[in-house]
């Protein structure tokens, strides 16, 4: 049996063969089809293979997983913490997953189904989008605000409030060229945003659990999708030991939170989390009751 570590990249991936008896090989591939047939012509069913979760991971994980007996994906976060180095070569990357790999000493990351995976991607880009409207909101306020207007977030909320801004007539002649600009991208925005959410909704509306989530006050059913999305195999919460993953997912909830710039983190993502933790609490229990 070989352990094999695989360091993804957008154009290559270094491979380490790591034999039983410690002795090793190092080879890089291009990420290409001819570079995985190259790489999976030299596979057996007996190797296990680990690589670090990245954009491209389904699309390689695709491509090899009949090949191999074993396929390890693992969490970038927490294997950063255990392979902490000062040699950080993508040579040394791919030997210490081999050998972490072989200790049986890596935080996997279970892999979603296909459906749930396209349901990520949506929402992930659906979060983009969403960002960049916020963004241009912004800039529409920055604009009022240096002529002395004040408004409140809604007056940028409907269609009918920014028709109301269009018609406004005391900004400076540079201030109402961006303004405009800001209001005509917004609404762009917003007819892309309906599209994501209208395929979010038909692929993610026949999830198991929907119904059972839909019941919690509150919830609708894209915030319900978005949660089974994120959750992926409710069995993963079989033991209490499996419940420490939702101390990474509130770490990485964090983390995101500071990515946007904000020192502490808001009540009210708090509270989103808390209700997140409730809800995931609530979809187990209606499982284990339903066996």
């Amino acid at each position: 049996m070989r352990y094999i570590g695989v360091d993804l990249h957008k154009t290559n991936f270094v491979v380490c063969f790591l034999n039983q008896d410690e002795s090793f090989r190092l080879e890089t591939f291009p990420l290409s089809k001819a570079g995985i047939s190259r790489f999976t012509s030299e596979l057996s069913k007996d190797d296990a293979v680990a690589v670090e979760v990245t954009q491209n991971i389904y699309y390689f994980y695709d491509q090899i997983k009949t090949y191999v007996g074993r396929i390890v994906l693992v969490d970038t976060y927490r294997f950063a913490i255990i392979a902490a180095s000062k040699k950080k070569t993508d040579k040394a990357d791919a030997q210490a997953l081999a050998r972490f790999l072989k200790l049986d000493h890596l935080p996997e990351v279970p892999v979603p189904s296909e459906k749930v995976r396209q349901l990520r991607h949506l929402l992930q880009a659906r979060e983009t989008i969403v960002g960049m409207r916020t963004k241009l909101k912004n800039l529409g306020h920055a604009a009022l605000t240096r002529n002395g207007i004040a408004l409140l977030r809604s007056a940028f909320a409907s269609g009918v409030a920014r028709e109301r801004l269009r018609k406004r007539d005391d900004l400076s002649a540079a201030d109402r060229v961006i303004l405009d600009s800001a209001l005509r991208q917004i609404a762009e925005l917003d007819k892309e945003i309906k599209q994501l959410e209208a395929e979010i909704v038909r692929l993610g509306k026949t999830l198991a659990g929907i119904k059972r989530l839909l019941q919690l006050h509150g919830l609708n059913l894209l915030s319900a999708i978005s949660l089974l999305a994120e959750i992926g195999d409710i069995h993963l919460f079989e033991t209490s030991k499996n419940w420490s993953l939702i101390q990474d997912w509130q770490r990485q909830f964090v983390n995101r939170i500071k990515r946007l710039g904000k020192d502490t983190l808001p009540s009210k993502a708090e509270n989103v989390f808390g209700r997140w933790q409730s809800e995931l609490c609530f979809q187990w229990s209606a499982e284990r009751t339903r066996r």
